[in-house]
This record gives C-alpha cells, sequence and structure tokens, in this order.
C-alpha cells in the first residue's frame, strides 16, 4: 500500500486507507523527529520503502501505542490524529498480518521455500474475497491487493513443478485447476532427464566395446524348403489376418510407471513445522530416481529475492573504502563462506572459529588483565605500611643502620 494516487498507470482507488496511512506516517515522523517517543511504551517505526513489509510494520506499532498518543502530541497532530479511524486500523492491520507472515516463510534461506509459492499465492487471494461487514476502506484494500497477486505474482513452470514434488501438496488441494498441467511439466522434466541418463550410459557402453574383425558366414540352404516355409507363413498371416485381434495395450514407459507411482504413494513429510522436503528425496531417491533429480535442482530455487539482497548488503559491507581493490573471484568466495559458514562448522566438524568480532574481544580481554596485574601490583605497594614518625618515610621492617650493627 502506497500513498500515490496511481500504480502503472492505474488508479488506486484506496482513497480511506491512504488517508489513514497518510496520516499514521505524518504523526510518525513527526514524533519521531521530535523525540517525544521515550514516553510510549513502545518506539514507533518509520515507513520504509525499502522493506516489502514496511507498511504493516508502522501500522502494527502505531497501533498498539494509539491511545498512548494524545499526551504527546501537539494540536497540529491532533486533528490528523483525530481523524484516524483506529477500527479500519486494526482490520487493516490484521487483514496484513498474513501477508507479512507469508513474506516472512518464503524469505527462509535455511531451507527450500519454491514450492510454497503457488499455495501461499492461493491463500492470500482467498484472504481478498470481500465479506459483507467489511468496512468500506477494507474493501477498496482488498479489491486492490487481490487484483495486484493475480497481475504481478507470476506463476512459472518451476512453481507448479515444486509444487507436485513435495508430497503433501501434489493433489494440488489450493488451485486443482493447475494439476494436469505440473503432471505434464513434470513427466516433460522426467523425459529429458533420462535422454541424458541414456546419452551417458551408451557413450560409456560403446567406449569400453574393443571392435572385432568380421568374419563371413557362409550361406548354405535349401532353395526347396525355402519355398514351404513361405508358403505356410503367408496362409498363417492370412487366416490371422479375418479371426478377430484383441488390441494390444501399449506398454508404459519407466517414466510413466515412475510417475504414476509417485502420484498414488502415500508418503509424507511427517513434520510439517521443519517442512525438511531435501531429507525426504533422499530417503526416496532409489524409489523415485528421476523426479529425486529433478527435485535436487528446482528446489533449489529461491522463492524471493532477500537472500540475493541481503548478500548485496553484505558486499557492500565487505568491499569499504579500505577494501577497493578486492578481486570479484575472492569476493564471491568471501561471500560463499559467510552463507555458508554453519553448513560447513557442521560437515568439517569445527568447533569454533574466530571472527574478527571474537579476536577483538579476546585483545580487549588481555588488555584488562594487563591493567588488572599492574593495579594489583599498585594497590600491594601502597598496602605497605609506612613509620611518618620523625618525618621519616622509612618503611617498617626494613632494618636501619643501628639494626645491622646490633645484629
Amino acid at each position: 500500500m502506497g500513498t500515490t494516487e496511481k500504480i502503472d498507470g492505474e488508479l488506486v482507488n484506496c482513497e480511506s486507507s491512504q488517508d489513514m496511512f497518510n496520516g499514521v506516517k505524518n504523526i510518525v515522523s513527526s514524533v519521531r523527529r521530535m523525540h517525544k517517543q521515550q514516553n510510549l511504551s513502545k518506539k514507533l517505526i518509520s515507513y520504509s520503502d525499502t522493506r516489502v513489509s514496511g507498511a504493516y510494520e508502522m501500522l502494527i506499532v502505531f497501533l498498539n501505542v494509539f491511545d498512548e498518543l494524545p499526551t504527546i502530541l501537539e494540536v497540529k497532530l491532533l486533528s490528523i490524529y483525530s481523524q484516524i479511524d483506529k477500527d479500519l486500523l486494526h482490520d487493516i492491520c490484521d487483514f496484513l498480518f498474513p501477508f507479512n507472515t507469508v513474506l516472512e516463510i518464503l524469505s527462509d534461506i535455511k531451507r527450500p521455500t519454491l514450492h510454497r509459492a503457488l499455495p501461499f499465492k492461493q491463500f492470500l487471494v482467498n484472504k481478498c474475497n470481500i465479506n459483507d461487514d467489511d468496512r468500506e476502506g477494507l474493501k477498496q484494500l482488498k479489491s486492490f491487493l487481490a487484483q495486484k497477486l493475480d497481475e504481478k505474482w507470476e506463476l512459472t513452470d518451476e512453481h507448479l513443478i515444486a509444487t507436485l514434488i513435495h508430497p503433501n501438496l501434489k493433489h494440488f488441494q489450493m488451485c486443482p485447476h493447475l494439476k494436469e498441467r505440473a503432471i505434464l511439466l513434470l513427466k516433460q522434466e522426467m523425459i529429458k532427464i533420462q535422454g541424458v541418463i541414456s546419452t551417458r550410459t551408451s557413450t560409456t557402453i560403446h567406449s569400453s566395446i574393443i571392435p572385432s574383425s568380421t568374419s563371413s558366414v557362409p550361406y548354405s540352404s535349401s532353395s526347396t524348403s525355402t519355398l514351404i516355409n513361405r508358403s505356410s507363413s503367408a496362409r498363417k498371416n492370412l487366416l490371422l489376418e479375418i479371426f478377430y485381434k484383441k488390441s494390444a495395450v501399449p506398454e508404459k514407459t519407466s517414466v510413466e510407471q515412475e510417475l504414476e507411482k509417485y502420484l498414488a504413494s502415500t508418503s509424507v513429510v511427517q513434520d510439517e513445522e521443519q517442512d525438511d522436503i531435501l531429507l525426504y528425496w533422499r530417503e526416496h531417491q532409489e524409489l523415485f530416481p528421476l523426479i529425486a533429480s529433478i527435485a535436487r535442482d528446482i528446489l533449489a530455487i529461491p522463492a524471493s529475492n532477500t537472500s540475493v539482497e541481503r548478500l548485496f548488503s553484505s558486499c557492500k559491507n565487505t568491499v569499504t573504502d579500505k577494501r577497493t581493490r578486492l578481486g570479484t573471484e575472492k569476493l564471491n568466495k568471501l561471500m560463499f563462506l559467510q552463507k555458508n559458514l554453519d553448513v560447513l562448522k557442521k560437515k568439517f566438524d569445527v568447533k569454533s572459529i574466530e571472527t574478527n568480532n571474537d579476536q577483538e574481544t579476546k585483545r580487549k580481554h588481555d588488555a584488562i588483565m594487563l591493567d588488572d596485574q599492574s593495579t594489583s601490583k599498585k594497590l600491594k605497594l601502597l598496602d605497605t605500611p609506612i613509620n611518618h614518625q620523625n618525618n621519616s618515610e622509612d618503611i617498617v621492617n626494613v632494618p636501619s643502620e643501628d639494626d645491622k650493627e646490633t645484629i
């Protein structure tokens, strides 16, 4: 939800929600600029165009402190505040909550997410259905977002295949009209994979065969027996033509057999919360080898570009003014290590890797220890009793010249 009247040349037609959004945005920016939000139970969040969920984050915090705001607002801001419909604000926050949740789930970089895109899109489309008791501002917003979901969120062939190769989603409960198309796409991919495997196998077999010299086989047969055999064969074929023949059922290919076997399988991912689809295909790769091979490629595609944006941010933090000559190859390696550090630790059983922060902490700790040792030495000297009699600063227990003679 933006603040412009047109998006992509089309009227937004969400006056009520846009007016409310603009009012909230003005109050938030003014309160933050005047440093008055320390009197609130929660800090207000400014709207950011670069964050997809920026509108929801600003509105939900504003709603939580809505009743606290009049005590810190000036007269001009109070006028804007009085025009905001709290009930409409509450309804819009409730409506936007599933959108924010879906964005967070699809931005997960620790597990595959592409298979979730199709059912989640349909879930959000269903949320945009208008109810009779909805306020006018909410109806306008639902209508607008439903249209944009249909226009902007395109579903590719990879989305359909990813949904089909998840055993819990392969029946397309959310959108059954797309199931047949997904099956056809998966079958085509399986045929491609099988062709590649067959080519590799035939090449390997051909290279292992040693050519041998051909030898001629002498031909000897009786012309009479040949004529008899031909006549008998022709008579047999003629009789077969006039009798009823049962139509031959074409034998199913290995691709069709594997696909049908998978679609009829009742195995599912047991822990739906963890949703470890990669583990499922590791366990079933011998039963469905072609589909498992496709799953490895398809499920590696992220559902959102969040991971790419994070890599851009990491690159910006890595290539600083002091590192302007850092090569692209080395930068790629650094980004790979940063992204896969946890995985590499587990794979190579590394217990601890010192980062720059760890080294800095260690240096600070060593410096503190040295200061403590120096301070303790000084305190030990100060704790030693001193004799101030006769303006003398001789340290007690140190023998004087007279004592030395006596000894």
